[in-house]
């Protein structure tokens, strides 16, 4: 349903012309080397598509990618709901995360790396849960593979992945200190070192990371207009009302009842970026949470899952799907 939407929307919008930033990332495609300002992941990508297929129909070849970097997450919720409660739990994740507005509407652009970053950071997020605090070693291979592919969507995967990495590594030492661990904790670095190091182990992205964040500083970060962004931008522009709603009211059941093992991970994946695009001095948009959005669903849909009457908890669910559907036929 999904690929055949995009695809109707395309026949009627085509050619899909990038604006804007978009535009800016577009012309890397066609730029000499294989390093740019911006990672460069999908640019390399797009690059071999091009080469593979043409450029007569570049706008529904970036659709398709988009494509798969919608299926990539979709995959991977799933996985990470039924290690956080069971099975019930990320098929309905994954119905719900198919349904947000944000998703499918970035699905549709190119330059949209914030989209890029959910299959990113649910990968990386669904290995380091899977590393069993860092005692299994093939998880681990993974998990630094995860890292560095992360870091080449975009430089804001750092903001996603790091304090929940940092958080479980000392958590399983703390636990144990064991040899093994400390091996394996260095053995993901060098990973994802390897894998993204020689896009960041140069002087103007690290001079980037440190000053991007300061700038295009239009207003005060505590204003009005810069705190609505990830705040009630998040209701108006990322998500649709009903779930944004079910969001609020899980956080709230997600903080106070649910004692899963992986908890804190979760949360960690939810606030950390939150709070540094909330109160960054950068100009800030709502797509830049896109990477939390997964946390999102999880959170309501542990409610949802927690709910004893299954005639209640399928209405919920029936009327969520619904409205979401009727919202994406009208997008």
């Amino acid at each position: 349903v999904y690929a055949i939407g995009n695809y109707i929307w395309w026949e009627l919008n085509t050619p899909i012309i990038p604006l804007t930033l978009s535009a800016i990332h577009f012309i890397n495609i066609f730029e000499e080397g294989w390093l740019f300002y911006n990672a460069p992941l999908i640019t390399w990508i797009m690059r071999g598509m091009f080469y593979v297929f043409g450029k007569e129909y570049y706008d529904l070849i970036i659709i398709f990618v988009n494509y798969i970097f919608f299926l990539i997450p979709l995959y991977f919720i799933y996985k990470i709901g039924t290690e956080l409660k069971d099975k019930e739990t990320g098929n309905i994740a994954m119905i719900l995360f198919a349904l947000v507005p944000a998703v499918y509407g970035m699905s549709r652009q190119y330059g949209h790396q914030d989209y890029h970053i959910i299959a990113g950071i649910t990968f990386n997020i669904y290995c380091l849960i899977k590393t069993d605090y860092f005692r299994d070693r093939k998880w681990t291979i993974w998990y630094g593979i995860s890292v560095g592919l992360g870091l080449m969507i975009k430089d804001a995967f750092l903001a996603y992945f790091f304090v929940p990495f940092v958080y479980i590594a000392i958590a399983g030492l703390r636990e144990k200190m064991e040899k093994t661990k400390i091996i394996n904790i260095l053995i993901s670095i060098a990973i994802g070192s390897l894998i993204s190091g020689w896009h960041y182990f140069r002087f103007d992205i690290v001079k980037k990371i440190l000053e991007e964040p300061t700038k295009e500083m239009y207003s005060s970060p505590f204003s009005f207009e810069s705190l609505r962004v990830m705040t009630i931008g998040l209701w108006e522009e990322l998500l649709s009302p009903p779930i944004f709603i079910l969001f609020a009211v899980g956080l709230i059941y997600f903080i106070w009842k649910y004692k899963g093992e992986y908890k804190n991970v979760i949360l960690l994946w939810f606030f950390v970026p939150w709070a540094i695009i909330t109160f960054m001095p950068h100009h800030k948009m709502p797509e830049y949470g896109a990477g939390f959005i997964p946390v999102m669903i999880f959170v309501g849909t542990i409610l949802i899952s927690s709910i004893e009457k299954i005639y209640f908890k399928k209405t919920i669910v029936m009327l969520l799907i619904v409205i979401c559907f009727l919202q994406y036929i009208n997008f």
